[in-house]
This record gives C-alpha cells, sequence and structure tokens, in this order.
C-alpha cells in the first residue's frame, strides 16, 4: 500500500490535469513537508498541508510538463524513501529561469504515512546547473 501509494502521489504531482483535490485525498490533514535547501529554494521551506495544495497548483502553472522517474524505492511498513530523477520544462519565466527552459534534479523523498495518507515528507532536492 506504501508504494503504491507514493507512486500515486508522484503520478499527480507529474500530472497537468490534476486537481487539489485528487492530490489532496493522499494527504492526512496534519500533513508536514520539509523541503531541504536547494538551488530554487536556498533557504528550504516547511509547508502544510494547505501550502503543499497552493504550491501544487503554482506548480502546475509555472510548469509545461514535469516527470518524475523512480530509480530506487524503498519501504518499510509506514516508511518509503524514493530516489527519482525529475525533469520539468519551465511553461512561464520565472526569475532566471526562462520559459521552454528544461531544468533536471535528483531527489530523494521521504515519506511517513499515517492512516493510510502521507503524514510527513522530506525533500532532498539536487538541481543541475542551468544557464
Amino acid at each position: 500500500m506504501t508504494e503504491a501509494l507514493i507512486t500515486r502521489y508522484l503520478a499527480l504531482l507529474a500530472d497537468p490535469t490534476a486537481t487539489a483535490d485528487a492530490l489532496g485525498a493522499l494527504l492526512h490533514p496534519e500533513m508536514r513537508q520539509r523541503e531541504w535547501p536547494n538551488a530554487l529554494n536556498p533557504r528550504g521551506q516547511e509547508s502544510d498541508r494547505a501550502d503543499c495544495l497552493r504550491r501544487f497548483a503554482a506548480g502546475q502553472a509555472m510548469l509545461r510538463v514535469q516527470h518524475y522517474t523512480l530509480t530506487s524505492t524503498l519501504v518499510d511498513g509506514d516508511r518509503a524513501v524514493v530516489e527519482a530523477e525529475w525533469l520539468g520544462t519551465m511553461a512561464v519565466d520565472a526569475g532566471p529561469l526562462r520559459a521552454g527552459q528544461t531544468l533536471t534534479a535528483a531527489i530523494c523523498m521521504a515519506f511517513e504515512l499515517r492512516d493510510g495518507l502521507i503524514w510527513r515528507q522530506r525533500n532532498y532536492d539536487c538541481f543541475s546547473p542551468w544557464a
């Protein structure tokens, strides 16, 4: 169940037609996500469930396409660690990034589930340099 839930979650994140309601159905009411500092978010960020859903909608507007390729998944009961290669193509200009520009990252995500939903998520995103 844990691996299927995480796979569904990542598929929704990458689906430009997915709704916040569909994503929210996978998130525990007390969900917290911690994004450690990286090239796009140098200070890192901690988000609650509402923040995550807002960021999901913002990401859909900012990215024309994105895709996760899972390279490794470790599951232990209600915990999972996933390694993935991420690719995203910008839909709009944002800071130093330009519409049409493709970004890539190696990502490690640690998940904890509670009541069959994503309760905690920690992201370690390593973006490739962009021009």
